[in-house]
């Protein structure tokens, strides 16, 4: 693996062997791309198995991170496991032997070989941590969140805010109750 973020592997010899053969490698990568929704606290650490077929190599995996996430209730930021499978066919642009270049535009770019036959796990690493993360991410499933008037933190107490304050369109519904 040749880059910082350790995403990248050559697979030259590879794509010279025959179709079947297989690598395996222990992966242990930074992606660092992830953005502002997430970020990662641990590196992405597991093992891939590549699988050299007739026209490129499947990628498979079983990875595990650790990322930082903020709580929809409380704002809080707070550590999330994520465990994730990969499994990708990635396509080279240029023949290992002849060194002819290849026909590539209806493929994904993040799923091509360059033409240094490196093939980069970065593009995939990233959107399958983002499949894995919820929607709405809490802290715990009890937060209380905020006080949306004053922003108190209901999980470390009551705020002195009034509950009597009610929206005028709701006014005539009070009489009701009343009743």
């Amino acid at each position: 693996m040749s880059d910082t973020s350790n995403t990248q592997i050559n697979v030259a010899q590879l794509l010279k062997s025959s179709v079947g053969t297989t690598r395996e490698y222990d992966l242990e990568a930074q992606v660092p791309s992830l953005g502002r929704d997430a970020r990662l606290l641990t590196p992405v650490v597991g093992r891939i198995h590549l699988t050299r077929l007739n026209d490129g190599i499947l990628v498979q995996g079983h990875l595990h991170t650790e990322v930082e996430l903020t709580c929809d209730r409380c704002l809080k930021l707070f550590a999330w496991t994520v465990e994730f499978d990969v499994e990708e066919q990635f396509v080279p642009t240029v023949d290992v032997i002849t060194g002819k270049w290849l026909i590539t535009e209806e493929n994904d770019p993040a799923l091509l070989i360059d033409d240094h036959h490196i093939l980069d796990l970065e593009e995939i690493l990233r959107q399958a941590i983002y499949l894995e993360l919820p929607m709405h991410p809490v802290c715990r499933e009890d937060c209380k969140g905020l006080c949306p008037k004053c922003g108190q933190d209901f999980n470390q107490g009551a705020c002195d805010c009034s509950d009597d304050e009610i929206d005028p369109r709701w006014e005539v519904l009070k009489d009701l109750v009343k009743h």
